[in-house]
């Protein structure tokens, strides 16, 4: 539980950091409804990442039946969550749909880019 505990430490306020960076950029740039979307699209990004990684490890001490109601309770509400968050930029005009659609991937591009970093400095 604790490595799961490092790796939200890690990820989520790099996210975070990235995207209000963007999105402040953005909304200085005249391009509201895109940074707005990103934000947005982040923070249910990091909210999925932390159910995620508050499930996974209760699905793995827990026996075949309870693991299994679990996992697909957790994957049903990390859906809903994304949904509601696409349906946000969707039906309104302050969010950008693309933009809330890619910053839902922000965590995972945020763990895609420590990898990559990781792996450049074991090259060099």
């Amino acid at each position: 539980m604790e490595q799961v505990n490092e790796l939200r430490r890690r990820y989520c306020p790099r996210a975070l950091a990235l995207a209000v960076m963007a999105g402040a950029i953005l909304i200085v740039l005249d391009m509201k409804p895109i940074g707005k979307g990103i934000i947005l699209g982040t923070l249910f990004s990091i909210l999925n990442f932390l159910i995620m990684s508050q499930a996974l490890p209760m699905a793995v001490v827990q026996g075949r039946k309870g693991s299994m109601l679990r996992s697909l309770g957790s994957v049903l509400v990390r859906f809903v969550l994304m949904a509601g968050a696409l349906f946000a930029g969707a039906k309104y005009d302050a969010y950008n749909f693309f933009a809330v659609a890619g910053g839902l991937f922000a965590v995972q591009l945020v763990i895609l880019a420590d990898h990559l970093l990781k792996a450049l400095r074991r090259q060099i």
